[in-house]
């Protein structure tokens, strides 16, 4: 890791003006909605209307406005993830000097999902290709994360480059169908421009001691600051010998390489285009001996689902790790630091890993090592392990130690993942599901050490000016060997066994060149026939030499033909140097070849000559020496000539009846009559064994297909026609575990071949297939014979199963309640059944169960496939017993069901005086909210249900007295 980091954290912040000019205030408190000039815009999504409207009091959550009685709301409760929406201001002109914010409340709960909402700018009235000033999460445990649920101010500062007369900011809401966002009291402003203070929270605190030497130093972003510059340093009084008044930018934060147990001080000074801060005080700390390491969070704090890591342990090393069925870990963020459990290795050492998940949810896994001790897991070679996959059977592994790594003690990250294997850059990443386990490691320094040296060329020999030093036992990098006796290691060829070649040079590092070598006189051989001039001076020398050899008893070294090894040839010269012309050749008659045939004309004189003649051969037998074609040993062809000059025509061929063979298929008309030739004819063939002259498909040999004809010509008519099909046994659609057996039909002397999407399927070749995936499947039947059909495609579906669990929004404990709402996640398509104990609870089939009992309940969740998975069991308790408000025999809601009007009657306690009525829908959403008066203990109340309320399935639930009393009713229309 870089030594020094800045650390760029600036996403919002409040800032405190003066003389400050405001351009737009809006609460939200008249009409009309959106206001003049702005618009409002559904831009993405499969749900409607996907926009933000104007309203009071919101339902989910329950929110009154920042201020007033009106706010704005995307409803991003309703809608389905992936929603969005503009809502955009009117025209806003940035021309004058000064910096211009938006500032606006937003409503931040614990309700976890993905909402979130994007502040733009834009010259344009959308979001799209704006300018992103920044990104508010509605969950509070997402960023930027605050304490608890409320109403907090986000303000963002504009860039300079929208300084001019036509700008918007745009609002846009993301649904991932959590809880509604709310926004109330918009402000854009000016402030003219001014130089910035000193920061006012820094961490760590002045005075702070003991802290991390990776510590990380913070502050808090400056009205007006467009930078931050740094000092810092051990040298008191300055503290500056690390960075002095170095420029940040815009980063919060600064990390650099501290020395233990070391007093710092150190300066932040905000500056912007008018100046720097003044007076800024130093702040001082020191460190401890310990090094820091960030703790990964999971969004599932629990990994009790089986989402842990229950075995770790190593082997190989001096002292080794073994920890296992440590089940899920106790602590926040699934996250355990066994300090007790440590390995021992060494620097170029190497250790095994073995790890294995809980049983139900498959794991994948990476381990990390901090090599250097810096405190982070970022350096190379740090990700030290990954596992292939995820899986929950057990997965071991080896891990090399660096040679550079530093010695002593250390941190070792293992890490899982469910469904997932993590990356490098994951040793701090927030997962879902999984857990973190750290251990410590020793590594201790080589105990002895071999120095290598390095061989460039590869020949063995190594260079005595280029070497590492390793501990011994550690294999050496390549490219590295234990000598150092190579003259040249750039040349391979050059070595200490090398052999003395004449070039000039030393090859064997002996310090001689050329030494042992036998040199030899050289002559030029000009016309290159291994014979040299016996006319030219010699050369000594060691190596052959281009164009020269060691002879010289050319006679003429300019032809390349004449030499002493040449053949004597009929051309009145010296060919073989041994003065003498043409001896030895022998002279004979040579015959005019007209027709070029090798066979001369009976009927030319000849011409006697040592050397053959262009044109001539030494016979006169050819009987026509015009037709190449015709000569003595010709074949003799069906033309009625002499053709092999025998005196006979056409002898010794063979003539054979020809057949009109009329659609060109090698086979004759079975019909026709013979023509004899010892020729083939054009169009004619010798067999008439075609039953159908007119049609090239029908002929002896041909495939007999289902046509109703004798395709063969066999006298037989569609012999090994064969069909076929596919039976299913059971169910073609399943979920995932069963299989369903396809059956063909069956016939003597059948084979099949099974295929899935258009493949063979390897091995499936009998008359029945247990498919267990999805796929269109066929089977190919073939018969004795080559006959074969495809049967038609059987579609086999495979289903995944559902996830089942169970919030439980109103807690678990039944005390001062009359239930508790148990909700199941939700899912297109999902059908529920609900169980206490392992029975299930009849009729009891929605999202959610209202438990008015102690006991454990679970879910059978079933998507829209049919497949279902049961979840784990939610405990209900009761913690106090309760005095009765309101006997259950006491309560009347009716008419039941009901249409308009619902009536709610009952008598009580005279002491309480007032209470609470919500209706609810199947979907735990409240859709209607009024308190009532109690007059001398009689309650008597009516529902007016208007026409927005649909029919279906409803709870009146009543709150008297810090108590709940829940009944379900139908609502007809």
């Amino acid at each position: 890791m870089k030594k020094l980091i800045y650390l760029s954290l600036i996403l919002f912040h409040a800032v405190i003006l003066s003389a400050q000019t405001n351009l737009l205030t809006q609460g939200f408190e008249t009409l009309p909605f959106p206001p003049a000039g702005w618009s409002n815009v559904r831009i993405t999504g499969p749900s409607f209307p996907g926009n933000w409207s104007r309203i009071g009091n919101g339902t989910a959550p329950i929110q009154t406005p920042h201020t007033g009685g009106f706010q704005i709301r995307f409803n991003s409760h309703n809608y389905t993830a992936g929603t969005s929406g503009d809502l955009r201001t009117s025209v806003l002109n940035f021309t004058a000097a000064g910096n211009y914010t938006v500032s606006f409340w937003m409503y931040r709960d614990a309700y976890a999902a993905n909402d979130k909402l994007e502040v733009f700018v834009n010259t344009l009235q959308t979001s799209v290709g704006g300018t992103l000033l920044g990104t508010i999460n509605r969950d509070k445990s997402q960023s930027p994360v605050v304490a608890s649920n409320g109403w907090y101010k986000y303000t963002f500062t504009i860039s300079p480059a929208f300084n001019t007369a036509t700008n918007f900011i745009i609002f846009k809401g993301s649904s991932a169908l959590g809880n509604d966002i709310y926004v109330d009291d918009i402000s854009v402003d000016r402030t003219e421009p001014a130089i910035p203070n000193c920061v006012g929270t820094i961490s760590p605190a002045n005075g702070s001691t003991g802290l991390c030497v990776n510590q990380t130093l913070n502050w808090d972003n400056v009205a007006l600051a467009s930078g931050y510059k740094m000092t810092i340093g051990s040298n008191n009084p300055d503290y500056n010998n690390i960075a002095n008044n170095a420029d940040l930018g815009v980063a919060l934060g600064y990390s650099a390489a501290l020395n233990p147990t070391t007093i710092y001080g150190w300066k932040i000074t905000p500056y912007n285009g008018f100046g720097e801060a003044a007076g800024c005080p130093i702040n001082t700390f020191s460190t401890g001996t310990s090094t820091c390491y960030c703790i990964p969070v999971y969004l599932d704090n629990s990994c009790a689902s089986e989402d842990y890591i229950n075995n770790f342990s190593t082997t190989l090393g001096i002292t080794n790790i073994t920890n296992t069925a440590s089940g899920c870990s106790v602590n926040a963020n699934n996250y355990t630091y066994f300090t007790a459990q440590s390995i021992t290795t060494s620097q170029g050492g190497n250790f095994n890993v073995s790890m294995q998940s809980g049983p139900d949810y498959a794991q994948g896994y990476a381990i990390w090592i901090d090599w250097n001790i810096d405190g982070d897991f970022e350096d190379a070679g740090e990700y030290a392990f990954y596992s292939p996959f995820a899986t929950v059977a057990v997965v071991n592994g080896n891990i090399n130690v660096p040679f550079t790594a530093t010695t002593g003690a250390t941190r070792m990250r293992v890490r899982s993942a469910y469904n997932y294997v993590p990356g490098a850059a994951n040793a701090c990443t927030t997962f879902t599901d999984g857990e973190t386990e750290d251990y410590n490691i020793q590594v201790n320094a080589c105990a002895s050490t071999i120095t290598y040296y390095a061989d460039a060329d590869l020949d063995g020999y190594g260079n005595i000016a280029s070497s590492i030093t390793l501990c011994t036992g550690v294999t050496a990098p390549a490219g590295y060997v234990l000598n150092n006796t190579d003259c040249n290691d750039a040349n391979n060829l050059i070595n200490p066994t090398a052999s003395e070649i004449c070039n000039g040079i030393d090859d064997n590092c002996n310090a001689i060149s050329d030494d042992g070598l036998i040199f030899v006189n050289y002559y030029t051989d000009a016309d290159a026939d291994s014979y040299g001039s016996n006319s030219a001076s010699p050369i000594n020398s060691c190596n052959p030499i281009a164009g020269s050899v060691n002879n010289n008893s050319d006679c003429n070294d300019a032809n390349n033909l004449i030499n002493p090894s040449a053949t004597e040839i009929c051309n009145a010269i010296d060919d073989n140097c041994n003065a003498t012309i043409d001896e030895g050749l022998i002279f004979v008659n040579y015959y005019t070849d007209a027709d070029a045939d090798s066979y001369g004309s009976n009927i030319v004189s000849p011409v006697n000559s040592c050397s053959a003649i262009v044109g001539k051969v030494t016979n006169n037998s050819d009987c026509n020496d015009a037709n190449f074609a015709i000569k003595p040993g010709a074949t003799e062809i069906c033309n009625g000539i002499d053709d092999n000059c025998n005196a006979s025509i056409d002898e010794g061929l063979i003539f054979a009846n020809y057949y009109t063979d009329g659609d060109a298929d090698s086979y004759g008309s079975s019909i026709a009559s013979p023509v004899n030739s010892c020729s083939p004819i054009a169009g004619k063939v010798t067999n008439n064994t075609d039953c159908n002259d007119a049609n090239f498909a029908i002929k002896p040999g041909a495939t007999e297909i289902c046509n109703g004809i004798d395709d063969n010509c066999n006298a037989s008519i569609d012999e090994g026609v064969v069909s076929a099909t596919i039976t299913p046994s059971g169910p073609t659609t399943f979920c995932k575990g069963s299989n369903v057996i396809l059956s063909a039909n069956t016939g003597g002397g059948y084979t099949y071949i099974w295929n899935k999407n258009g493949a063979a399927i390897a091995g499936a070749t009998g008359a029945n297939y247990t498919a267990t995936l999805s796929g269109n499947y066929t089977v190919k039947v073939t018969v004795a014979g080559g006959c074969f059909a495809v049967s038609a495609i059987t579609v086999v579906s495979v289903s995944a199963s559902p996830t089942a669990s169970i919030s439980t929004p109103d807690g678990t404990d039944l005390c001062g309640k009359v239930n508790v709402r148990l909700k199941a996640n939700n899912g297109t398509g999902y059908i529920y059944q609900w169980f206490k104990g392992a029975a299930p609870l009849v009729g009891e089939t929605g999202l959610i169960y209202y438990a008015t009992a102690t006991g454990n309940y679970k879910v059978n969740v079933t998507n829209a496939l049919g497949c279902s998975k049961l979840s784990a069991a939610k405990s209900i308790s009761k913690t106090c017993r309760e005095e009765e408000i309101i006997a259950s025999e006491n309560l009347h809601i009716f008419p039941n069901p009901a249409s308009s009007v619902l009536f709610i009657e009952s008598t009580i306690n005279p002491e309480i005086k007032s209470g609470s009525m919500y209706l609810i829908n199947m979907l735990g959403e409240q859709i209607y909210f009024r308190e009532f008066a109690i007059e001398n203990g009689v309650i008597s109340e009516q529902l007016n249900i208007d026409y927005t309320v649909p029919a279906g399935l409803y709870f009146v639930k009543l709150l008297v007295a810090e108590k709940e009393f829940t009944r379900q009713i139908v609502i007809q229309k």
